[in-house]
């Protein structure tokens, strides 16, 4: 009986700090909830993603003078700005050859593309946004 009464203290503290050091539900959910101002998933399938990836698909073939074509696109991104910034990982094939690509595309509020960056070797993103 008196290791009973010993034992039930330190479970009651276990479970009490365990309580105080865990956040609530709220702030947890709060912390998946996507960033205000920051990039969101969206679909590959989305037509302003399929749009803006065929634009840097086109601005990068045109300014290397290659045969290249989209393959796949494997992830995007959005984000809401004076405008929309486009981030995809995609699989262009380049005079032969297969490349994994991450690039990001400006569209301003006239709705004209311009294409931010381009990076060979990027590795596709995984994500639930097929």
């Amino acid at each position: 009986m008196k290791r009973l009464f010993r034992v039930v203290p330190v479970v009651l503290a276990v479970v009490a700090s365990a309580a105080v050091c865990s956040p609530p539900a709220s702030i947890q959910a709060a912390e998946k909830a996507p960033v205000v101002g920051g990039y969101s998933a969206v679909s590959v399938k989305d037509r302003e993603v399929i749009a803006a990836t065929r634009f840097a698909v086109q601005t990068r073939r045109k300014a290397q003078k290659s045969k290249m074509v989209l393959v796949l696109i494997h992830s995007a991104e959005k984000q809401v700005v004076a405008g929309m910034n486009y981030r995809m990982y995609f699989t262009v094939k380049n005079d032969g050859k297969l490349q994994n690509i991450g690039a990001k595309v400006y569209k301003d509020l006239k709705g004209k593309y311009s294409l931010s960056s381009w990076e060979v070797g990027k590795r596709p993103q995984a994500g639930p946004n097929k």
